[in-house]
């Protein structure tokens, strides 16, 4: 597990997530981005891409899991703290076959200031779901910028409706989350 920085928030809080995945993964981490940054740019050829994928140790696939962007919604940034400790507990052989192929990010506060503030919206009062298609605020300029960097096959996004905020409700998210 490695826990990075994107950078600060609006009010000065980290903006982080994890990775999770096997050693030597972690140590060709840059390198497995850059081929897949290059398969969905399509300058990598489909011939190559194939050829690169079922060598003896091909690059490994991106899967993201992230909190909203709500930071009255802590279910998700839960969810995916269980799941962040499922990966790197874990030591069953169906674990140990999804680490051999896949690296997990983790984002479990896409919105740390809206999360320590228990308020919906961003630091400046602007809810993040009318911002996701321009980007001007941080909670979705920072994390994006990092989710093109490392490109997932996946991206779940675990929002959380209001009247249903139990203690109960990460369990419900992570028996959804679980593959």
């Amino acid at each position: 597990v490695s826990v990075k920085s994107m950078g600060k928030t609006v009010e000065g809080r980290d903006f982080q997530y994890s990775v999770i995945g096997t050693p030597a993964h972690m140590a060709r981490l840059e390198a497995d981005a850059g081929f897949w940054r290059g398969v969905r740019a399509g300058t990598i050829t489909e011939s190559s891409a194939l050829a690169t994928l079922r060598a003896d140790d091909p690059p490994a696939a991106f899967g993201w899991i992230t909190e909203p962007p709500h930071g009255n919604e802590p279910a998700g940034g839960e969810a995916s703290m269980r799941m962040l400790y499922e990966l790197a507990a874990r030591t069953d052989c169906a674990n140990a076959r999804r680490l051999q192929t896949m690296d997990f990010f983790i984002d479990p506060a896409r919105n740390p200031d809206g999360r320590d503030n228990n308020t919906r919206t961003t630091a400046w009062g602007f809810d993040p779901n009318r911002d996701l298609m321009y980007q001007t605020q941080d909670v979705n300029k920072v994390p994006l910028n990092v989710v093109n960097e490392y490109p997932g096959l996946f991206f779940i996004d675990a929002h959380q409706r209001q009247e249903e905020h139990t203690s109960d409700l990460s369990n419900t998210l992570f028996s959804y989350a679980v593959f």
